[in-house]
């Protein structure tokens, strides 16, 4: 697992909690919208472009490689696998 030495400011959306799984960025919006970065690699680890996901959410994690668990205002959970 590489380490970086500093952030990089990556545009395109605002987020107000991440979640980083091994091979996967998440990102949720104030809103409560849910955002994947695609493109993500070793040579490209800031990745290419945000794609929003259906949802809503209150807060989530990311378990697995491609997993997401986040609950919502009713307390429900949601599991999503991309």
């Amino acid at each position: 697992m590489p380490v970086g030495t500093d952030w990089e400011h990556v545009p395109g959306l605002q987020a107000c909690q991440l979640a980083l799984s091994t091979r996967t960025v998440w990102a949720r919006c104030p809103n409560g919208d849910l955002a994947r970065r695609y493109g993500v690699t070793d040579k490209n680890p800031a990745g290419d472009y945000w794609k929003k996901i259906p949802g809503n959410v209150t807060c989530f994690t990311a378990p697995g490689k491609d997993t997401l668990r986040g609950g919502g205002a009713r307390g429900c959970l949601r599991t999503e696998a991309r």
